[in-house]
Parts: C-alpha cells; structure tokens; sequence
C-alpha cells in the first residue's frame, strides 16, 4: 500500500447547464500543508522562467495568441496567484478568503484550512477550460516534484 500523498483535488470538470458566458468554470483545491510550503519557499528565477515558457507553450496550443507569462505566483514564492489564458479576464485563481489569510504568514499557519481553493474566473469554452487546467497542473505537479524531492 502506497503512503503517497494528494496534494490537490479537482472535483468537476463538465460545462455547467446551458453553457454561456462562464460556463465552463470549474475549481480545484490545494493540500494546505502544501500551499504553506510553497508559500514559504522561494522560487529561483531560472525555475519561474523554465515554468513561464512551458506556460507559454501550452497556451500557443490551444490559442493563436499565446498569453505571454500565465503563471502569477504570490511575491516570489511557489504558491501560485492566478493562471491566465487569453479571453475576457479568464483565469483560475486563489480564492478571496486564502488570499486574505495569506496575507500574513504567522497568520496563515496558525489559520490554515482544510484546503486552498482555486475558483474560476469568465471561462466561456472548452478550449480555455482545457488550457487553464493543463497549466494548473502543470505548476502544481512542478512546484511538487520540486518542493517534495523525496517523491
């Protein structure tokens, strides 16, 4: 039996009844004693760019004018702000309610909670949907490949 540890959770992913503006929104939910971690861990530059281009390149796939730089991360730590692709304002961010505890880091650890929620901004098509979830998981499996070694 394997002791290996989820550090996030995707609950749904499907077009929300009647489709429109917004609906193919979905969340995702990141493992608090992770989000501690990679917010309390500094990311070299090389690392950010590394994770910039691919980011880039991902985003050209699904898109004819790739977003230049789609990963906004919190200073200059791991933990990830908001995901953007193009679109009106379309992005996967860190929910109002983390960012406010995250403000202070003695506060964020003596507050932390059962997860840190990711929630959905204008995703209007499948594509952005696709691309915005390629890209969380892309500095999600990063920032854990890089910040749990032991892996």
């Amino acid at each position: 039996m394997s002791s290996r540890k989820f550090i996030y959770e995707i609950p749904s992913l499907f077009p929300i009844e009647g489709e429109g503006p917004s609906g193919y929104g979905f969340c995702t939910s990141l493992d608090p004693d992770f989000a501690i971690l990679a917010r309390s861990t500094r990311m070299e530059k090389g690392i950010l760019e590394r994770l910039q281009r691919k980011g880039e390149e991902v985003t050209g796939k699904y898109f004819s004018t790739g977003d230049k730089r789609p990963y906004k991360l919190i200073e200059d730590s791991f933990l990830l702000h908001f995901v953007d692709v193009p679109g009106n304002a379309c992005s996967l961010s860190l929910s109002l309610d983390c960012m406010e505890t995250l403000l202070s880091r003695e506060e964020w650890r003596d507050n932390a909670p059962n997860f840190v929620e990711y929630i959905p901004h204008n995703i209007d098509s499948l594509p952005q949907a696709q691309c915005l979830l390629a890209l969380w998981l892309h500095w999600a499996n990063t920032a854990n490949l890089l910040l749990n070694k032991e892996l």
